[in-house]
């Protein structure tokens, strides 16, 4: 009996699917792998190319904090980029940025 379009349709679904937990299964092997040689061998991002010669991986600097919320110290702002929510509020609740300047 000749297959219906609506069951090619379920057919092309499900080989989707199991083509996306092979690609899954496969990418989680080749990252262990990766990370076997690259424990062996004790690769660096610069060797592997995933930095330019000479320059230094980023690393996480302190963060500077120059504004801090008075309601929850957790809530900071180092002045660089958008104002954050909270500090918006404040703003629009009619404080001034400056009242949060961290000491």
């Amino acid at each position: 009996m000749a297959k219906t379009y609506e069951e090619v349709l379920q057919q092309i679904e499900a080989l989707k699917n199991e083509a996306a937990q092979l690609r899954k299964n496969e990418t989680a092997a080749a990252i262990a792998e990766a990370k076997q040689i690259i424990e062996k061998y004790q690769l660096t991002a610069e060797d592997l190319g995933l930095v330019k010669k000479g320059r230094k991986a980023k690393t996480s600097a302190a963060k500077v904090v120059k504004y801090r919320s008075d309601t929850n110290p957790d809530d900071t702002y180092g002045g660089k980029g958008p104002l954050p929510g909270w500090l918006k509020q404040k703003i629009a609740d009619g404080r001034k940025k400056e009242d949060f300047e961290a000491k």
